[in-house]
Formats: C-alpha cells, sequence, structure tokens
C-alpha cells in the first residue's frame, strides 16, 4: 500500500527535490574542500618560506667573523674580499631560496598554452623595476654622498657588510623565486622543446601525491618532470615538503624544476595532445582510472608512444586489468607493478610527528617572527648591527615561557593532528618498484 503524498510532495517530484539536495550537498562539500585546500596552499607556503628564512639566518652571522679576517690583509685585498664574501653569500642565499619558487610556480602554474598570467606579469615588472632602482639608489646615495661601491668605503668594520648584505640578501632572496617563475610564464612552452618527463594520472589520488613524489625524486637532473595540475586543488596536494623540496637537484637547480602546468577544462585535450606529442618518456599511472586517463591512452595510441611509456599499475589493479595490460605491453609499454607499503612509510610516520610539530611551530610562531625580523633587517638592519634582538611584536610576556601565546599553543595542539594526517600518514611505495622506476629513467635519458 502506497504512502499519501503529502503537500510537498505534490509540489516538487520526488525525484526533481533529491537531485537538487543531492546537487546542494555536492557543491556545498566541493566548496568546503577549496577552501580547506587554499588554507593547506597558505600553511604549506609559509613553512616553505619560513624554511628557506631559517637556512639564510646563519649567513649574516658567519659574516660578523669578516673583522677577523680583514684586520690581517691590506686595505685593497680587503675590498675585495668583502665583494667576494657578500657575492658567496648571495648565491647561497638564492639556492636557499629555490624551494619557495617551486610553491609559487605550483601555486601559480603557468598556462601551457602559452598564455600569459596577467598578475605574475605585472609582478615580474615591478620587481625588475624596483631591483634596478634599489640597485642605483644603494650606488649614489651614501651616508657622505660617495658610492658605496668606493673601495674606499670599506673599513675593516661590521658595519658596512652588514649594510651590503642588508641591500644585497633581500635582492638575491628574491631572485630566488622570481626566476623561476620569470622562465616559467615567460616561455612556458619552452620545456617542449628540451627532453622532459610527463606524469599522466588522476588528480588528488594515490598517484597524484606518493608516486609523484617518488617520481621528482628518481628523475635525472636536467630533465624536468611535467604535469597538469587541477583548477581546484584538496589539502593533501599541498605538502610542503614534496611541492618545495621533493627531488630537487643541486645541479642544474632551475632546469630541473618541475613543469607544472594549468590548462582551462575547454582545452586541456589539446594541452595533454601536446605534450604527449613532444615528451621524451611518459609515465602513466592507470592504478586509479578516470575518463581523462581513457583520453590520454587513446592520444597516446593516436601518437604511436607506447614505446616510450612507463605503464605504472598497482599490483591490484594487474590482477584485475591483466588482458588490458598485455594489449599495452604488446605495443611496446614497459609495465612496472608496485604496491602500497605500510611497513616502509614507518620512518615517515615517526619523524612525521616531530615534522608537523616543527610545521605548526613555523607557521604560527617562527613565520611571524621571521617577518618581522627580515624585515627589519631590510629596513635599518639595526637589530644586527647594533647587536640587538629583533623587535618581535607579536610575543606576548604572558605567555607559554615567555615566548608565544597562548592562543598560539591552543591553534598548534588543534591544527597538528590536521597537518600530520594530511601530509604524512599515507603508504609508501615498495622498495623495488622505486629502484625499477629510477633505472627506467636513466636508461631512458642516456639512451636518448
Amino acid at each position: 500500500m502506497a504512502l499519501p503524498l503529502t503537500k510537498h510532495d505534490e509540489l516538487v517530484p520526488p525525484s526533481e527535490s533529491r537531485v537538487s539536495e543531492f546537487q546542494r550537498v555536492g557543491e556545498f562539500r566541493h566548496k568546503i574542500e577549496l577552501a580547506m585546500g587554499w588554507f593547506a596552499a597558505v600553511l604549506s607556503g609559509a613553512c616553505i618560506h619560513s624554511m628557506c628564512l631559517l637556512f639564510i639566518m646563519p649567513i649574516p652571522v658567519l659574516m660578523m667573523s669578516y673583522p677577523l679576517i680583514i684586520t690581517s690583509v691590506d686595505e685593497d685585498f680587503g675590498s675585495l674580499l668583502t665583494v667576494v664574501l657578500v657575492f658567496v653569500a648571495g648565491g647561497l642565499t638564492f639556492c636557499a631560496s629555490l624551494p619557495a619558487g617551486r610553491f609559487w610556480l605550483r601555486a601559480l602554474p603557468p598556462y601551457v598554452t602559452g598564455k600569459w598570467r596577467k598578475g605574475v606579469v605585472v609582478y615580474l615588472v615591478f620587481f625588475a623595476v624596483s631591483s634596478i632602482v634599489g640597485f642605483v639608489t644603494y650606488l649614489f646615495s651614501g651616508e657622505d654622498g660617495n658610492p658605496q661601491l668606493n673601495p674606499a668605503s670599506f673599513q675593516a668594520t661590521m658595519s658596512p657588510v652588514l649594510h651590503t648584505l642588508n641591500t644585497w640578501l633581500p635582492l638575491f632572496y628574491g631572485l630566488g623565486f622570481t626566476i623561476p617563475l620569470a622562465v616559467r610564464h615567460l616561455w612556458p612552452q619552452r620545456f617542449l622543446k628540451l627532453p622532459f618527463v610527463l606524469f599522466l594520472r588522476r588528480f588528488s589520488t594515490f598517484p597524484d601525491r606518493t608516486v609523484q613524489n617518488v617520481l621528482l625524486k628518481c628523475s635525472p637532473s636536467g630533465k624536468p618532470v611535467a604535469f597538469l595540475t587541477p583548477t581546484g586543488s584538496k589539502m593533501g596536494d599541498w605538502n610542503p615538503f614534496r611541492v618545495g623540496f621533493s627531488g630537487i637537484k643541486f645541479w642544474c637547480p632551475i632546469c630541473s624544476m618541475p613543469a607544472i602546468l594549468r590548462s582551462t577544462n575547454e582545452d586541456w585535450q589539446a594541452a595533454a595532445q601536446m605534450m604527449i606529442k613532444n615528451a621524451q618518456s611518459i609515465v602513466l599511472d592507470i592504478s586509479e582510472g578516470s575518463g581523462a586517463i581513457q583520453s590520454e591512452i587513446t592520444m597516446i595510441n593516436e601518437g604511436n608512444r607506447w614505446q616510450d611509456v612507463l605503464l605504472l599499475v598497482s599490483e591490484d589493479k594487474a590482477a584485475t586489468e591483466e588482458a588490458t595490460i598485455q594489449q599495452f605491453t604488446a605495443q611496446g609499454a614497459t609495465v612496472i607493478s608496485y604496491r602500497k607499503s605500510w611497513w616502509r612509510a614507518i620512518p615517515r610516520l615517526v619523524v612525521g610527528i616531530f615534522l608537523a610539530c616543527a610545521l605548526v611551530g613555523v607557521a604560527f610562531i617562527v613565520f611571524p617572527m621571521l617577518l618581522t625580523w627580515f624585515g627589519s633587517f631590510i629596513v635599518s638592519g639595526t637589530s644586527l648591527t647594533a647587536g640587538q634582538a629583533p623587535p618581535v611584536s607579536f610575543m606576548r610576556s604572558g605567555g607559554f615561557g615567555g615566548f608565544f601565546s597562548w592562543y598560539q599553543l591552543v591553534i598548534g595542539f588543534v591544527v597538528f593532528p590536521w597537518v600530520y594526517g594530511i601530509f604524512f600518514v599515507r603508504p609508501a611505495l615498495n622498495k623495488r618498484a622505486v629502484k625499477d622506476l629510477s633505472k627506467r629513467l636513466r636508461r631512458a635519458s642516456s639512451a636518448a
């Protein structure tokens, strides 16, 4: 016996009410995921910049030994030594800021179609103009009216060196994350003319995070990994260690930076087809299927590129898709099967506890302090020159040990489980698959 219809059921058909309700829930959930993704991006950026600034902080401290060195040499050699030390410190600062450049490439990826991001171009112009103006001002605006680069102005004291560092270190730090942005955004299709590894996978899944992390480490130096990113990233996509540091190369660090790209929903197929056509090696993970993966498989078929494909597949997926995988191998693809290993993830799970604490501390304690210190260092340099501590205004005398306020401690305890779970609680790849992937990529690079 059917139940009588209510007034609401008569006005709105059951099917339409369910559809509209599910749509509202889905849209609301999507907005929440995007908001949490933006929060994770801000947290990741703060952590990466803080770690870069922590690497830079010892440089002025080491330069304080300058008077002990300069007093043992003559004045002319002392001037030359000052210039050399400043540029060495600048080079170290530049290298230390490259992870920040990788973060901004992930946050503002260039369009693979060649379209410029107007905001990034405006920033690049502003940075170039401000750097030139600052350099000219530094040359011709000394306290005594003489150029600052006059050798006679370099005395065997600490103040001239630190004054020079006040001007140059921020410039080198800015160059560290501006040059990668300029290279990728002003010439977004330049990487297509060079050897690169194309990574195809489903967004925001195990291949997009753990497998991508392994691929960045295994890729040879000077051969960047190229991949598209979603228009709306989720929380787990912003692991600061993967975004900023994973697979960073000491040889050709800028050329080896991953080519992180963006395309609209309308032109992603044209972008994927262009990259499949020009890639030296293609790494395709089919463990997590999707309509986009099927379209990319079709593009590989049409381009006859299977002989350059490293096909990654989980062991569970390989058991159920054996016939399909055999078709790929018959066309020349190389198959690497992997499995998720929690045993190999134990070191990360243990170390991740301390790293998550460090991330929370960096985001809510160290980062504001470093911003205050760095701002004071740029503006006047009096803190280091006079031997004073930087004026950290966010500290509270009534806080925990007089170092930070209670609200920062409460926020840290609340955010810690979220940071630890999102960034560190995931399985790793088995050792055999990692070694096999590294060997295959190096073999393909040497054969090219």
